[in-house]
């Protein structure tokens, strides 16, 4: 599976939150950031997860964790 624009985005939006903050953003947070609703939000963090950019934990906030070694950059 080839990374799109929108993959980089997205990933980068998670990256720059961590950086800036130390912690990952929330599902809410990357989509007001993004300008997008939850549910699109949900599409492009799947999309990730299946990539192998990020890995997400179940139930609960935060819990975005970037996987890849170049944090899409």
């Amino acid at each position: 599976m080839t990374p799109t624009e929108k993959d980089t985005e997205t990933l980068l939006i998670i990256k720059e939150w961590i950086t800036k903050f130390g912690w990952s953003p929330t599902v809410r947070e990357v989509a007001d950031s993004l300008g997008l609703a939850i549910s699109t939000t949900h599409r492009r963090l799947d999309r990730l997860e299946e990539l192998g950019w990020i890995e997400r934990g179940q139930f609960q906030s935060r819990a975005l964790r970037v996987t890849t070694a170049d944090w899409g950059s």
